[in-house]
């Protein structure tokens, strides 16, 4: 998915960019395939969540940067090695 395509004026992505990335963000997370996963964020992806305290040793529960996210979802992946997500609507607008 070509970064850009997609997105009208104001920002809002279309419903074709959006079903996509669904798709996509959906068939990685089901494949435990955390490069593809990742390939969804920037470098500068920030996540909170009162899980990180625990997992990562993380006082403050957010994680900064893209590696960082990504050793917390492995570590949730390798927990869970059945986790599976289904798509059950796209909302755009």
């Amino acid at each position: 998915m070509a970064v850009g395509k997609g997105i009208g004026n104001g920002g809002t992505i279309d419903r074709e960019f959006a079903e996509d990335f669904a798709r996509e963000w959906e068939k990685a997370w089901n494949a435990h395939d955390l490069e593809e996963i990742l390939s969804h964020s920037s470098e500068a992806f920030q996540m909170t969540n009162p899980f990180i305290s625990t997992a990562m040793d993380e006082a403050t529960g957010t994680l900064k940067g893209k590696d960082k996210v990504g050793e917390y979802w492995l570590k949730a992946l390798d927990r869970y090695p059945e986790l599976r997500f289904q798509t059950q609507m796209v909302l755009v607008g």
